[in-house]
């Protein structure tokens, strides 16, 4: 104890001279004999700590602040893109639009495909029957003029039998006044005078004469029957095309089956179109779609 005693009394010693040069360098340093150094070791010690971090923030700033630049640059240019977005987002209504237009247009055309197909069919059939018309109309008018040929070619060979007959029966009355003799009865009046007999024709019609003639009237009268339905079946052909045509010239059906051709194309490309613009109408979606979630994630 006793050394323990001198110990501590040499470290006391020690520490009194140390204080107290410590107090004349405090004092020599701007301080005041009665200050509470502990208290103020603590302050300033607090001090130091700020100022430390102070000089650690300075010391970081020009990083932070190149830091701040590369950051606002990129803010402005993300500030870019949303704008450029929100530009192309704002056209997507229009546009949205423009396509359900032409998809509604394009399907109500391309709903009326088959019927304008049957349409250009119709009337394909119908200058088809014009254009027959026109050939039988001269296939008519041909058979009218052999039927009128053949016609008269009868009339003439019947009045020739006629013709034939009248000069036979004008010769019976010759033949029998060459036959009569005074006071002998008529064979047709039985009289025995005989005052005015009839004169012999020159030239006497016989049988073969009026069989040829009779032949040659049937065989008029046959070609003429034949004529006759020839002609009567080309007019009902006529008639048939010309009702099948609709009673309309040939150009105006012309006309009409170009037309409806240019319909029925039209059709084909409206219903090959609307797979295209369905496509182009969801590709736009899809475009909405990304451009949302782009716009979210900057």
């Amino acid at each position: 104890p006793i050394d323990a005693v001198a110990r501590a009394a040499g470290q006391h010693a020690r520490a009194a001279e140390a204080a107290a040069e410590a107090e004349e360098v405090w004092i020599r340093g701007g301080g005041e004999a009665a200050d509470d150094v502990p208290a103020r070791i603590d302050e300033l010690t607090a001090q130091i700590a700020r100022w430390q971090d102070a000089a650690q923030y300075e010391r970081a700033h020009d990083a932070l602040a190149l830091r701040v630049a590369e950051l606002t640059a990129s803010l402005a240019e993300i500030d870019g893109q949303l704008a450029a977005l929100d530009e192309r987002i704002s056209l997507v209504p229009a546009r949205r639009t423009e396509l359900d237009d032409a998809i509604a247009a394009a399907r109500a055309s391309a709903d009326r495909q088959s019927e304008r197909h049957r349409r250009h069919a119709e009337l394909s059939d119908q200058l088809a029957a014009a254009r027959e018309s026109l050939a039988l109309a001269d296939a008519s008018a041909a058979a009218d003029r052999a039927h009128l040929v053949a016609s008269t070619e009868a009339s003439v060979a019947a009045a020739a039998v006629t013709q034939l007959l009248q000069r036979r029966l004008a010769g019976y009355a010759g033949e029998l006044a060459s036959a009569l003799v005074d006071g002998s009865p008529c064979a047709v009046c039985g009289s025995t005078s005989h005052p005015h007999p009839a004169e012999a024709a020159p030239d006497v019609v016989t049988d073969e004469d009026l069989a040829a003639a009779e032949r040659e009237r049937d065989r008029a009268h046959g070609v003429a029957d034949s004529a006759a339905a020839a002609a009567r079946t080309a007019r009902e052909r006529l008639s048939a095309a010309q009702a099948r045509a609709g009673g309309q010239s040939e150009m105006a059906l012309a006309e009409a089956v170009a037309a409806a051709r240019v319909e029925a194309d039209a059709a084909d490309a409206a219903a090959g179109e609307l797979d295209a613009l369905a496509a182009r109408r969801a590709e736009l979606d899809a475009l909405v779609a990304g451009a949302d979630a782009e716009r979210r994630a900057l």
